[in-house]
């Protein structure tokens, strides 16, 4: 009986894992883990966007409405307070048109 429990629960997670990683964010809750923002003396709120189009939203997930997009070179100005999302995605809080705002981690980058 324990061997059955233990490969049904491996099969349980490899599927919660394929479903991560096929779906990404998309299927994630809307349940968010904050970071605690950098130091005052080491953030460095400017940042520089790294892709085209990059949506800016008005939630830290890829369902929630975009306000906008920014395109590489952009510059945008950090909460310095990053979300991690599920599967991994991480969201980086901005000020935003005089708003609170998010955009992907992935696409963010310190501008020197």
């Amino acid at each position: 009986m324990p061997r059955l429990c233990s490969a049904v629960a491996a099969t349980a997670l490899l599927l919660l894992l394929g479903l991560c990683t096929l779906l990404g964010p998309v299927a994630s809750s809307r349940a968010l883990l904050a970071r605690p923002p950098d130091p005052p003396s080491t953030c460095d709120s400017c940042r520089r966007v790294t892709g085209n189009g990059v949506r800016v939203r008005v939630g830290p997930f890829t369902t929630d409405t975009a306000l906008g997009e920014k395109f590489k070179g952009d510059k945008v100005t950090s909460t310095c307070t990053t979300f991690l999302g599920t599967c991994g995605h991480d969201w980086e809080e901005i000020e935003y048109q005089g708003r609170t705002a998010y955009m992907a981690a992935e696409f963010l980058e310190p501008c020197d």
